[in-house]
């Protein structure tokens, strides 16, 4: 019986310690950050999109704009939810953008940004792109994969039929 309250003690010990350690390196890895305001980010993301934006529009292109905030419950990234916009011209993929404001540390975005990730669908047909594997960014891994799981949260939707209507 003294033996079996031992190995609970142990293995009770082995839980605090683990749950310690992972504690120290989730906080010592958001210290790490280099803090970047939520206002600068923005900034920097809004003239990034302009200047990547296309500058032309055919005539007769159906543009359609999909908001991913509640298609995916439950998916957070480091921060919390991570929604983005895809935006479809004729049911091909031009653009995604993160959703601002949102939970996330500024820095986990601009790591998404520079390793080409918001690029990643674009060009393809929706119904490519909800499928196509898309590599998590290492060192912005959480945020990184909760933005996949809302791209494809949203192109399922423009599958579905649930998507908005083209923009006019």
């Amino acid at each position: 019986m003294k033996a079996a309250n031992f190995l609970n003690v142990l293995l009770a010990i082995a839980v605090v310690l683990l749950s310690a350690l992972l504690y120290a390196e989730k906080r010592s890895h958001a210290e790490s950050a280099e803090f970047v305001s939520h206002a600068e980010f923005a900034e920097s993301a809004e003239s990034a999109s302009t200047a990547a934006a296309p500058t032309a529009q055919a005539a007769g292109e159906a543009n359609v704009t999909i908001d991913s905030t509640g298609l995916a419950p439950g998916v957070t990234g480091f921060g919390g939810p991570v929604p983005v916009t895809v935006e479809l011209t004729n049911g091909v993929v031009a653009r995604v953008a993160p959703k601002l404001p949102n939970d996330e540390t500024p820095v986990f975005f601009a790591r998404l940004e520079a390793a080409g990730l918001w690029k990643a669908w674009d060009g393809l047909p929706a119904e490519v792109a909800a499928t196509t594997r898309v590599d998590a960014v290492t060192s912005a891994t959480y945020s990184s994969e909760a933005a996949i799981a809302n791209v494809r949260a949203a192109l399922a939707s423009a599958g579905s039929g649930n998507a908005p209507t083209p923009e006019k």
